[in-house]
This record gives structure tokens, sequence and C-alpha cells, in this order.
């Protein structure tokens, strides 16, 4: 099982934090997020790093060709990711992979807090292995309301 976060076209994570430009310095990655509602504070973590960073290799940036079942769940109102992005990135792996997508009304970006019952609901669904269906919900205590 595989639950992702949809972030910048098929990368699975802002090229920042994945090492697609590993020599970006905290400089670079602050005004590369300036304009953005939400941003994640892991590329500045990143960035600069001492840690050891893996190496690109053949996959980096591709879409897999065979992944495990995958759960997306999107919120309509990301502000870091369109919606239409991850329209993108589901049809693109889905085509060759067993993925689910769930929308979410109204939620922007980080679904387990901003929209916590729909997310325990189709986590807890997922995780358990029953089936889901790709479609649009609603959840009652989406703080953006």
């Amino acid at each position: 099982m595989f639950i992702i976060c949809i972030c910048n076209s098929l990368k699975f994570f802002p090229s920042s934090e994945n090492n697609l430009r590993p020599e970006m310095k905290k400089s670079e990655v602050i005004t590369e997020s300036e304009n953005l509602l939400s941003a994640s504070q892991l590329p500045k973590l990143i960035a600069e790093n001492a840690m050891p960073t893996y190496k690109r290799d053949i996959y980096i940036g591709k879409t897999p060709e065979n992944m495990p079942p995958t759960l997306i769940i999107h919120g309509t109102l990301d502000p870091k990711t369109h919606i239409s992005g991850a329209i993108r990135n589901f049809e693109q792996l889905s085509k060759n992979n067993p993925v689910t997508f769930i929308k979410v009304t109204d939620a922007p970006h980080f679904i387990a807090l901003f929209a916590p019952d729909s997310f325990a609901a189709v986590v807890s669904k997922f995780i358990k292995g029953q089936p889901i269906k790709n479609k649009t919900i609603s959840d009652k205590n989406t703080t953006l309301k």
C-alpha cells in the first residue's frame, strides 16, 4: 500500500524535496515558496544540508510502472498544487497501476489536519484493503467553511 500527496507534476514531492535540484540554496527555496499559500518546511531543511542525499538514478522524476495499491487524497482548494495537477498525476499513474483518487471538497493542503474525518475514514478503509471508488467527498468539519 502506498499513500501519496501529489505535489508538482509526477515527482511526488517538489523538486527541492526529492533532490532533483540538490544544488539549491536555502535562499532559493525560500524565494520559490514566497507566493505559495502553503509550503512544506522540508525543502528548507534539505537545502544546504550536510546529511548525505541519494544519487540520481534511472527512476528519479519518472512515472513508476509497477506500484503497490496507491491512494491519492487531494483537497479541491489546495493552494500549493491545483486540483488539475492532481488529476493529471492520477491519470498518468493509474495507466499501469492500481490507484484510487479521492477529492475532498473545500479542503486545502494537508487533508489530515483540515478534513480529519474524511482523511480517517478513507485511509482506514484503504489500509484495511476495503474497496474505495474514485469520488469526490465532503467533510462536515473542513476548517475552511
